[in-house]
């Protein structure tokens, strides 16, 4: 994520604080909440040799929790970049560009921080 022409994602907390585990540095383009993102969840049974053998917990296909990562934080990015090169017909390029220049909240190390997503 530190080559030129990337756009590198860091991770941010629910109140839009760095996440101490997050990747981060000067390289760093922006943030978003990583931490206590809900999504979905892969339907199945936990593994007993993970869990407690007698009690490994059961996941409908409709299932949701909560993660943590900054692989929830970089699509929210990308999401939005993708949202308004649809409604716009701008260049995915061009789009990055005025948001970051738009947006004057920088965290150093974090790049311009973002909140699309809330955290739990």
């Amino acid at each position: 994520a530190a080559f030129n022409r990337v756009i590198s994602v860091a991770a941010l907390d629910p109140d839009l604080r760095p996440a101490d585990w997050s990747n981060r540095g000067w390289w760093v383009t922006c943030s978003a909440v990583g931490q206590g993102v809900l999504s979905t969840y892969v339907k199945g049974d936990e593994s007993p040799v993970v869990v407690a053998p007698e009690a490994p917990d059961q996941f409908p296909g409709d299932s949701w929790a909560i993660w943590s990562g900054t692989s929830f934080a970089a699509p929210q990015i990308c999401g939005a970049v993708a949202a308004i090169c649809q409604q716009t017909g701008l260049s995915a390029r061009m789009v990055m560009r005025q948001l970051l220049l738009r947006n004057p909240v920088t965290i150093p190390d974090y790049g311009k921080a973002f909140s699309l997503l809330p955290g739990a």
